[in-house]
């Protein structure tokens, strides 16, 4: 069959190419973007972090800390126009605690047309979702163990691919020094159906991280190291957050990644801030309000916010 895509289309095509080598040479990269705003203003260093329902993305034992019902809404604009949605909760379950999560991204609605131009049929939505569920285990005091799963569906005109992926983790906290370690084996899977598209190889990775409140500077720093299996390429990023204030409510964040080299496309001024990533934090009663931006370089930049419940206290 005759590709009958518009150049809107091609862009759509071109995205999932830009960001497959940015990130490496596997295949469905989204899976890799966080939507999380906190997580994006920290360039996704986030294996180590616990107590967040976004950890259920990452790392699912991370989930451990999270001792009341919790929640998150956030909304991403990504490049040429690509937005995504992420809505996800936790709360505890039996000894350990649950997750679930939705994500969408939404590349656009797009004519159908042949090789000269011209319409050939009813406009076509593209997309990508996938539904996580994952669990936490506690294997002993502050050591715990999780598991999630995603069912990943695409839908890219005449291109679809239904997967489901598994993600394994392990996080042990000490709490006296502030400190956490993650490890995660992450993006596992399998195919439950797919056409031309189910041949892209899966975004297999070997991740560990350490996450650390410094003693005696207002600042929590996260450093991850990615191995991707595939390829056997390896990606290093470091976040910070600082705390502004002393009432622990305004939060300055940033991060940087080796995909910097990746990222540089000889655009003066914009390559300076290739691979990094700043954001702001604040919170209001019970609720957390986060903005994150990671720049691309020349390509453009991401911009994502999040709204979110705090734990009780």
């Amino acid at each position: 069959m005759a590709w009958r895509y518009s150049l809107a289309s091609l862009l759509i095509l071109l995205f999932l190419g830009l960001t497959a080598d940015i990130a490496g040479a596997d295949g469905y990269s989204a899976l890799r973007q966080p939507v999380s705003a906190r997580a994006t203003a920290i360039n996704g260093a986030y294996i180590a972090e616990t107590g967040d329902v976004s950890s259920l993305l990452w790392n699912p034992a991370g989930l451990q800390q999270i001792n009341s019902l919790r929640g998150g809404i956030s909304f991403q604009q990504h490049l040429l126009d690509v937005n995504a949605t992420e809505l996800l909760g936790a709360r505890p379950l039996w000894k350990g605690v649950i997750g679930i999560g939705i994500d969408y991204w939404n590349y656009g609605q797009f004519e159908q047309r042949d090789r000269q131009g011209n319409i050939t049929g009813s406009d076509v939505n593209a997309y990508e979702g996938w539904l996580t569920t994952g669990y936490s285990y506690p294997l002993a005091e502050n050591i715990a163990l999780g598991l999630s799963l995603q069912f990943f569906h695409r839908n890219l005109a005449d291109h679809t691919s239904t997967v489901l992926f598994w993600n394994l983790g392990w996080q042990r906290v000490y709490p006296a020094q502030q400190l956490s370690l993650g490890i995660t084996a992450a993006r596992w899977g399998t195919h439950l159906g797919s056409s031309d598209l189910g041949s892209e190889p899966f975004p297999k990775q070997l991740i560990a991280g350490v996450t650390k409140q410094l003693a005696h500077l207002p600042l929590k720093l996260f450093l991850d190291g990615e191995y991707q299996v595939n390829d056997s390429a390896v990606r290093a990023l470091l976040g910070g957050e600082f705390t502004i204030t002393e009432t622990d409510n305004l939060f300055l964040r940033f991060g940087v990644s080796t995909d910097r080299v990746q990222q540089q496309t000889q655009v003066v001024g914009a390559d300076f801030f290739a691979g990094t990533a700043f954001g702001l934090g604040f919170r209001l009663g019970g609720y957390q309000i986060d903005y994150g931006l990671q720049t691309y370089g020349g390509a453009g930049m991401i911009h994502a916010v999040t709204l979110k419940n705090l734990p009780l206290k």
